[in-house]
């Protein structure tokens, strides 16, 4: 439950109410994209888990990748609990208790839940920027290489810290206006600047070895369809943050229902590039044992001689010649009757 209702010290967004986006039915809008979202992205988070743990012990290559989807889920999971908490005491238990009705209880940045609301989506952010930096370090196998991506996320850190304190003072007076505002445009520029640098380190370096592959045969390598993973899921939470930069250099506050699908939008990127890891381990591990196979057959093959079988005389009379690879023949003759020895003539 919320904490008990403070006088309202708010302003609400003039432009947001002449267009039909009131706080209150912006809260409704956000939680139903989040939830259509959610539920695609517990669909893709049972299905990595399956994946990487199908078969085998969490082995220490995918335990990174089961960890990590399991907390961008359960940081997904906390963020849609906390807005439908937040429709219900907005709607049901504050309705005509706070002043200024639903519509002042959604634009007042001091509500406890909003607040935790931002610190999960905070948490969920820096996770998801500090997977992108961790790999960009491992792919490289460089510090280098991720110095920036690194440098950006510590900015990411700043102002998630930054936008949490601010929701909490009692001088913001505003959620989507003032220096809170402020905070989250820099908080969503820089989110946008970490991903978008260190997915474009990480594809490049994918796309070197792609290449190195090519030189060597004719088919695509296993790194082109990691690449082609690792690039849509990039592009489509870049252009997530876009949108909703975008609607707030315009004062379009609508993209305060974006903002909420961005949670679900985290773990379905994050998702779909573990899913097709996994997937590619598979395939190399399938790859590996049918080699494996074709490999003894023809060591078999090399060790036995050829062996031909044809048919000498007619009637009963007749045996089996046995021809083998190094010239050799046997004939076996069957038996003629029970005195005569098991093995035939040589």
């Amino acid at each position: 439950m919320s904490s008990p209702p403070r006088s309202p010290t708010m302003t609400i967004d003039a432009r947001a109410t002449r267009q039909y986006l009131s706080p209150d039915r912006l809260a409704i809008f956000s939680v139903v994209l989040e939830a259509i979202l959610y539920g695609f992205s517990l669909f893709m988070f049972t299905v990595t888990v399956y994946v990487l743990l199908r078969g085998r012990k969490l082995k220490k290559a995918n335990a990174p990748f089961v960890v990590v989807a399991c907390l961008l889920f359960v940081l997904s999971t906390i963020h849609i609990s906390i807005d439908l908490d937040r429709l219900y005491l907005g709607f049901i238990v504050y309705r005509d208790r706070f002043p200024g009705g639903p519509q002042a209880w959604f634009a007042d940045p001091h509500q406890a839940l909003w607040v935790f609301k931002m610190s999960a989506y905070g948490m969920q952010t820096l996770l998801g920027d500090g997977v992108v930096v961790y790999r960009c370090y491992r792919v490289w196998n460089s510090i280098w290489a991720a110095v920036i991506p690194m440098l950006l996320w510590v900015y990411v850190l700043v102002t998630v810290v930054g936008t949490t304190y601010l929701s909490s003072q009692r001088s913001t007076t505003s959620i989507s206006a003032g220096i809170l505002g402020r905070w989250i445009n820099a908080f969503l520029v820089a989110t946008w600047t970490c991903n978008l640098t260190g997915t474009a380190i990480l594809a490049f370096k994918l796309w070197r070895v792609e290449q190195n592959i090519r030189r060597c045969r004719l088919t695509a390598g296993v790194t082109s369809s990691v690449l082609a993973v690792v690039l849509d899921a990039g592009a489509l939470y870049s252009l997530a943050l876009v949108v909703i930069i975008l609607f707030r250099i315009v004062k379009f506050y609508a993209g305060a229902a974006v903002v909420d699908m961005l949670a679900p939008l985290i773990s379905i990127c994050f998702n779909l590039i573990f899913l097709r890891i996994g997937l590619q381990k598979e395939a190399e591990r399938a790859g590996r044992y049918q080699s494996d196979q074709d490999s003894q057959t023809s060591a078999v093959s090399q060790v036995l001689p050829r062996i031909s079988f044809a048919r000498q005389g007619g009637g009963t009379g007749g045996g089996t010649d046995v021809s083998m690879e190094d010239g050799n023949s046997v004939v076996i003759s069957p038996d003629r009757d029970s005195g005569e020895g098991d093995s035939g003539n040589v």
